[in-house]
């Protein structure tokens, strides 16, 4: 008996972009993805880090609610060489250059950070993109749906920007569309908004 392929877009979860910032899934969830460079806690006051903790905290509990999930992401990418820098001779100099010798012939990874901030879909009784299309078909429901639909993304764009501001000190981008050269759709992501 010959197994049956199963298509990969299958096990993908978004349906398409909403807007540039928004991706619709399958199951009329929303989401906007924040990506977040580093904070260097090495260096900073014990009691920095600890409020920003509590920043943290209050931030994420502000938006604990049935209709909002947090989904956080670190994604490794190998670094082809050392980091380059020039150090003046002395301490940092020898340093710089006995980490490298040491670090010589691993391979070194760069951490990317990302916060995707998931709105569930609205409540009044379609469960997928496919019964919001057949429900678009009505058109009393089509306007009511639209509207649903336009509420649910301005409230998570609104979380969105408060996770922007809140989250300052990390230099949050939200990822939005960009056109593929020579494509129609809007299948590429890119750290810029305008």
């Amino acid at each position: 008996m010959a197994r049956s392929e199963v298509p990969v877009r299958d096990f993908i979860p978004y349906a398409c972009l909403y807007n540039d910032e928004t991706v619709l899934t399958k199951n009329g969830q929303l989401i906007q993805i924040l990506r977040l460079n580093g904070f260097s806690f090495e260096s900073a006051d014990l009691s920095e880090i600890d409020l920003k903790k509590r920043l943290r905290n209050m931030l994420f509990k502000s938006v604990a609610s049935h209709d909002y999930a947090l989904w956080f992401h670190t994604v490794r990418e190998r670094q082809p060489t050392f980091p380059a820098g020039d150090f003046a001779p002395g301490f940092a100099a020898d340093l710089n250059k006995r980490w490298k010798e040491k670090n010589r012939g691993r391979q070194l990874f760069a951490n990317s950070l990302y916060i995707s901030i998931v709105r569930r879909g609205t409540r009044n009784g379609w469960t997928g993109v496919q019964r919001l299309l057949q429900s678009l078909s009505q058109e009393e429901n089509k306007v009511e749906q639209s509207v649903a639909l336009e509420a649910a993304c301005q409230d998570l764009t609104d979380i969105t920007r408060r996770f922007e501001t809140s989250l300052a000190d990390y230099s949050p981008r939200v990822l939005t569309a960009l056109a593929a050269p020579g494509e129609l759709s809007r299948s590429l992501w890119r750290f810029w908004r305008a």
